[in-house]
């Protein structure tokens, strides 16, 4: 090959290949290369969307922006278009072909949300509640720690309200003595009596996982489309430094409008070192080594502050939280 064998380059331009909303006042968009950082009006006039008001704008990972709008109307059909001005990371203004596509407003479907947790059990048998708001299945849900996904649910179909308890360190004999494994078909399939560590009242999910880490850390649970739906920050002291896993687990966390300070704002440079840790639900760490005490949210309080949660408290694995009955 050689020059004279190329007689023309056609590049496609960029153009908008999805849109989602996420959240009753947030639509994300994904484009197919990436945004010229400076040519996105932070103010979202950019953007407009018929019968809705767009308030900002801001950039995600390059080739994705989040808009804040007035709260959708559920399912309703929206068009959401750009104009000229947004350019892609080589100057470029977006195809006139691509700068529109439909989206339906937010939908509520069935969530997840962490209720409970304890990181300090002996042996790194540590324990994860969470509670189904809505029903069906959780198959392809995940669950992280920090920046890793220790826990992609198989296809369980929950009821409103019913507790999932995830059970660490699958293969120890000390915390799984009589070789449970995890629950698809009820919440007794595998009962108590036969299985010492099951819990009754919860869907058991047994992994592999060998403990969770007590000093500072971030757990998230994600839909199956992929976003985060429940997160907590949680520390074992009010100053330190943090993990950069948890430092970056943290700034998705934000980038998705999860965790704030007590305020309800978010601090200058993000969720660092002892800002982390100052605003980071406390106690991790301080739960019993039996586990007979645990970290819990306040029953039906999400504010998405270190205010949502308490602890350590008189565990109540499979059940109301502790402080709330």
């Amino acid at each position: 090959y050689n020059a004279s064998a190329v007689t023309e380059i056609n590049c496609p331009g960029t153009v908008i290949i999805d849109a989602v909303a996420p959240r009753p006042t947030e639509v994300r968009l994904g484009f197919s290369r990436d945004l010229q950082a400076d040519s996105l009006q932070a103010n979202g006039a950019q953007f407009s969307i018929n019968g809705l008001d767009v308030t900002s704008a801001s950039l995600s990972g390059g080739n994705t922006v989040v808009l804040v709008t007035a709260t959708q109307v559920s399912g309703a059909a929206y068009t959401v278009t750009v104009d000229e001005t947004l350019l892609d990371a080589s100057g470029n203004a977006l195809d006139p072909e691509g700068r529109s596509i439909d989206f339906a407003g937010f939908t509520q479907g069935l969530r997840l949300r962490l209720t409970e947790l304890s990181a300090n059990i002996r042996s790194g048998c540590d324990l994860i509640e969470l509670v189904a708001l809505g029903a069906g299945s959780i198959e392809g849900y995940t669950l992280k720690e920090r920046t890793s996904t220790i826990l992609t649910f198989p296809a369980i179909t929950v009821a409103a309200e019913d507790r999932i308890v995830v059970h660490l360190n699958s293969s120890s004999n000390n915390c799984n003595p009589s070789g449970a494994v995890t629950e698809t078909q009820g919440k007794a399939e595998q009962a108590n009596a036969q299985h010492e560590k099951n819990i009754d009242t919860a869907w058991d999910v047994w992994i592999e996982d060998r403990g969770l880490t007590a000093t500072d850390n971030v757990f998230q649970v994600l839909g199956a489309e992929g976003f985060i739906q429940d997160a907590v920050l949680v520390s074992d002291a009010p100053i330190g430094t943090a993990a950069s896993a948890s430092e970056r687990a943290a700034a998705a966390v934000v980038d998705a409008g999860e965790w704030t300070t007590l305020a309800g704002n978010v601090p200058d440079g993000g969720f660092v070192d002892d800002s982390f840790s100052a605003h980071a639900a406390q106690g991790l760490g301080d739960e019993e080594a039996d586990g007979s005490t645990s970290l819990q949210r306040t029953e039906g309080q999400d504010n998405n502050h270190a205010g949502d949660w308490t602890g350590p408290a008189p565990a109540s694995w499979g059940a109301v939280n502790a402080q709330n009955r």
